[in-house]
């Protein structure tokens, strides 16, 4: 019996590393790869969210974003996106992207402040995007960004 005990720990431990070393799921601490995305001339330096568990974090925990910065989330297809800012405390600006152009965007977009989950403000995408950036609340006035925009992504090593 006890070998069956050591046998199914073993099994489990194997487990554990494969997928942990395969990247099936995102154990990690989150860390993010990064990117430079241009628009109008503005460069902003984004952390990238493109799996399951950086998209679901997103910008939550975070006390706010410099000018500069922002997160850009990628998916794998053109497809209308919702975004809403569960444990987000601050407002953002949501620059909606289809290919390498700005199809829309939710200027000032507010955080989830301890409404229930069917009031929350949700943000959705004018038609499929396979890209969205948030950036400072601001931003979109403040650059100027337009529908039909291009956008340049510079993903880093």
């Amino acid at each position: 019996m006890k070998f069956i005990y050591l046998l199914l720990i073993i099994s489990l431990i194997v487990i554990f590393v494969f997928v942990y070393k395969s990247g099936l799921f995102d154990l990690g601490s989150f860390k993010h790869k990064q990117a430079i995305v241009a628009i109008r001339g503005e460069r902003f330096q984004v952390d990238v969210a493109d799996t399951l568990a950086s998209r679901e974090l997103g910008l939550g925990g975070r006390e706010g974003l410099a000018a500069d910065e922002g997160m850009l989330f990628v998916f794998g297809s053109l497809v209308e996106r919702t975004f809403w800012m569960k444990d987000v405390g601050f407002s953002i600006d949501i620059i909606w992207i289809a290919g390498d152009r700005v199809v829309g965007f939710a200027e000032n977009a507010t955080p989830y402040k301890g409404e229930s989950l069917t009031e929350i403000s949700r943000y959705k995408s004018p038609e499929g995007v396979d890209r969205v950036l948030e950036v400072s609340a601001g931003t979109v006035k403040r650059v100027g960004i337009a529908v039909g925009d291009g956008v340049a992504v510079n993903f880093k090593d």
